[in-house]
């Protein structure tokens, strides 16, 4: 019964997710081969590159600032 259950759960999840359309927004360009982003909670997102670079991306303006560490 509870197999039932799970099965019933996991298709309608499926048939909900498969409606959904991917969004695909521009943050930054002219970047190194970017690795990962994080999105933070001050509007802004962490950035790594490839070679292991850092940015700080503020998200309202575009300003880019490089951390050295």
């Amino acid at each position: 019964m509870n197999a039932i259950k799970i099965l019933t759960a996991i298709l309608v999840f499926y048939a909900a997710a498969s409606f959904a359309q991917p969004r695909v927004e521009l943050i930054a360009d002219h970047l190194n081969h970017p690795w990962a982003v994080a999105f933070l909670p001050n509007d802004t997102a962490l950035i790594t590159e490839r070679p292991g670079r850092l940015l700080q991306l503020d998200l309202a303006t575009g300003r880019r600032m490089v951390i050295n560490g």
